[in-house]
Parts: structure tokens; C-alpha cells; sequence
């Protein structure tokens, strides 16, 4: 029915819209399918002829109508959780033998209109669940036996496991989900996973309530170390504790660009794959390929502003390629070191630099044994007064 209304037996007039289930004749809509009947083709003392209908309806529907139209009815609460598909033929027999009984009268043949909805489902218990989540030591045929006094029967049974045909009147149990096609895809395949997962715990439900909740073995929850996990990878705990070290000899941190100019960048090995396409500046056009480029940058600012005594670190990217990158831990003195009445000042020089380097070596667990000094230090460095630990 669409913009129609009926008197119903609640003795509310009812509206009734395109989405909503009515049962209607040749005068017009007579009762809103499945939560009320109307006054119109109700039963008093006068009545002689009885029509039964003994219907099926998506209990689906039948909640969002009555949620929409805010009835509540008898009818609605039993066909919104569900009623025993396969019990209609003798519902109806039913009715019709008590009418037949307290009234009297003539009964007709049975018209039947729609297709039976396939009722059949099946669920399945793994043996091994029933300590696993319900904690209770239960032998499989003890299991079988309480789920076939419900009304289960068996599909397919193993050592391991057993499946079962759910009775018809089960409909919290291996239900199909009612899954909306607007939804995304991730919340229809959640639902449809969940709809594998829950039958086997119903039929775990229902087997630790036949034997006994205090059959359950109580168990105390973990008690949490007071000691958390470590949570950080053996590359951030090494990156940690580099900074640390620098930082403890006296350096101070920095956080530089990745990016420079692409005149400064191949200086330090310029790779043509490095260029930005979208810079955030025109002097800022290119990757650096280390993090000695832009620290030295760095230093160069602060000189030029009358700090020439410092020391700077920084740990960061380098960029090889346009797929390829590395973590560099970079340190850069300059000027003298700090005057004390220990030792007078001096100028920073590569002995300094070697310090910071094996300092960091050692706290990461490099044998300073292991070491060897190399001339093959990268073009940029100063020839002959470079070199590679």
C-alpha cells in the first residue's frame, strides 16, 4: 500500500507508506503484515465466517516497519526473532481444529501462496573448542548426545570434529546474515565471516548449558608484568642509543631538510633521479644523497651569524636513489673547544671527529679491535685529511 490508512485493532489509525508489508483486498489495505490486524476485518461475537492466515514474513522487514510506525504487538515480537518455518502447515491445522472445536462449522481446503524458504543449515563443532573457549573438559559423545536431545542431527561426524542440521525452529543458529548490498565490502565480508564463526559458538553455548555452568573450570586472568615488552626493533634501539652518545659528548641535535639545492646536491653525488618535481622551494629541489650536506649548511649559518664554536648531529635519511635510502648518523665540529680551568681551548680537529665516530661504535658493540682506518673516504671529503673507520 502506498499513502493509505486502516483503523487498526489497537484502535490507532495506521498510515501506511510504499516500503511497508500490507494484506489488502479489492476495498483496500486490511492490516499491516505481520504487527497488526485492522478493526475492519476483525472477529466479534457476530462473526461467521473466519478467514486463518498462518503466514511467514522476513523478520527483517518486520522489525524495521514496526520500529518505523513505533507499534509493538504480540505478532511483532515473535516474527522479528524469528518463527519455526517448517511449523506453519500445522500451526494452521491447529487453529482451524480449535475454531472447528469451541465454534463449530465448516472448514475449507488450504490455499497456499509463495515458496517455502529453504530452512535447512548446518554448523559444525571442533571437539577441541569445548576446552579451548569453554573451558570445560566434555568427551565428544557427551557433546553429540546433548545437542541431539535439542533437536540436532547428525550431518558428518570424525574423531576431530562433528556437523550437524539445525532444526528448524533454531533461528539463532546459522542464521544467514541480512547483509545490505549498499555496504562497503569490508563490512560485508566481516559479516559474512562472522556468520562461519558463531554457529560453532551457539553449539558450545548450548552444550556447557546442558552440562552445567559450574561445570566450567574458573581460571584467573593474566596477571600483567609490571615490566612492559619491549616494543621498539633492534634499528630503532641502535638509533636511540647513537644519539644518546653524541648527544652525551657534547653534540647538539639538529633536524635538517632532506631537501637542498640541486647545485649543492652534486657536490655530495648528485643522482638525476633525486630531482622533486613539486619543491616546496626553488632552492630546495632535490634530495639530499647524506645528511652531511644539509648539517654542513647548518654550520655554516651559525658561523656566519658569530657561532663558530659548536658541535651538530643529526641522525636521518640519505637518498641513493629514487628507491634506495639509508640512515646516516652525521656529527660536524667546528672552532675551538670550550675553555675550563683543566685545559685551555684548542681547535677542534680529526682526532675529535675519530672520538665521536668510535664512540658511537663501541656503545653499539663494534670492537674497537675490529677497526681499521681506510683512505678511500667519498670525493666530497677533504683528500688526505679524510677517512673510512
Amino acid at each position: 500500500g502506498a499513502d493509505e490508512t486502516f483503523q487498526g485493532l489497537h484502535g490507532k489509525p495506521v498510515s501506511v507508506g510504499p516500503d511497508d508489508c500490507v494484506i489488502s483486498d479489492t476495498s483496500g489495505v486490511q492490516s499491516l503484515a505481520g504487527i497488526v490486524g485492522g478493526e475492519a476485518t476483525g472477529c466479534d461475537e457476530n462473526t461467521k465466517n473466519v478467514f486463518i492466515e498462518c503466514a511467514l514474513f522476513d523478520r527483517v522487514h518486520i522489525a524495521q516497519t514496526g520500529q518505523r510506525h513505533g507499534i509493538f504487538s504480540d505478532a511483532r515480537q515473535r516474527f522479528e526473532r524469528g518463527i519455526d518455518s517448517m511449523l506453519l502447515p500445522a500451526a494452521l491445522d491447529a487453529a482451524s481444529a480449535m475454531v472447528l472445536q469451541l465454534c463449530g462449522g465448516t472448514p475449507s481446503l488450504v490455499s497456499e501462496a509463495g515458496e517455502r524458504p529453504d530452512w535447512n543449515r548446518k554448523a559444525a563443532l571442533r571437539f577441541k573448542r569445548l576446552r579451548d573457549f569453554g573451558g570445560a573438559d566434555i568427551a565428544p559423545d557427551e557433546a553429540v548426545a546433548s545437542l541431539e536431545k535439542l533437536g540436532f542431527t547428525i550431518y558428518r561426524r570424525d574423531a576431530m570434529h562433528v556437523e550437524l542440521d539445525v532444526p528448524s525452529w533454531r533461528n539463532d543458529i546459522a542464521s544467514p546474515p541480512a547483509l545490505d548490498q549498499r555496504e562497503a565490502p569490508q563490512a560485508t565480508q566481516a559479516a559474512a565471516g562472522a556468520a562461519e564463526i558463531e554457529p560453532e559458538h551457539d553449539l558450545i553455548e548450548e552444550v556447557l548449558r546442558l552440562r552445567g555452568l559450574d561445570a566450567i573450570v574458573a581460571v584467573s586472568l593474566p596477571v600483567p608484568s609490571g615490566i612492559p615488552a619491549p616494543m621498539l626493533t633492534q634499528k630503532q634501539v641502535r638509533t636511540a642509543l647513537a644519539r644518546r652518545v653524541l648527544a652525551a659528548r657534547g653534540l647538539m641535535e639538529c633536524v635538517t631538510f632532506s631537501f637542498l639545492d640541486h647545485n649543492i646536491a652534486k657536490l655530495f653525488g648528485d643522482a638525476s633521479d633525486l630531482r622533486l618535481a613539486n619543491p616546496i622551494a626553488a632552492d630546495l629541489d632535490e634530495m639530499r644523497p647524506t645528511p652531511v650536506a644539509t648539517l654542513i649548511l647548518a654550520a655554516a649559518r651559525n658561523i656566519a651569524r658569530g657561532y663558530g664554536d659548536l658541535g651538530f648531529f643529526e641522525v636521518g635519511p640519505g637518498y641513493v636513489s629514487a628507491t634506495e635510502q639509508r640512515l646516516v648518523a652525521t656529527g660536524i665540529r667546528t672552532g675551538e673547544t670550550p675553555l675550563s680551568a683543566l685545559q685551555p681551548s684548542r681547535k677542534y680537529d680529526a682526532m675529535d671527529a675519530k672520538a665521536d665516530a668510535m664512540a658511537v661504535l663501541v656503545a653499539l658493540g663494534v670492537s674497537t679491535d675490529a677497526v681499521s682506518a681506510t683512505a678511500d673516504a667519498p670525493k666530497f671529503y677533504h683528500p688526505g685529511q679524510s677517512g673510512v673507520l
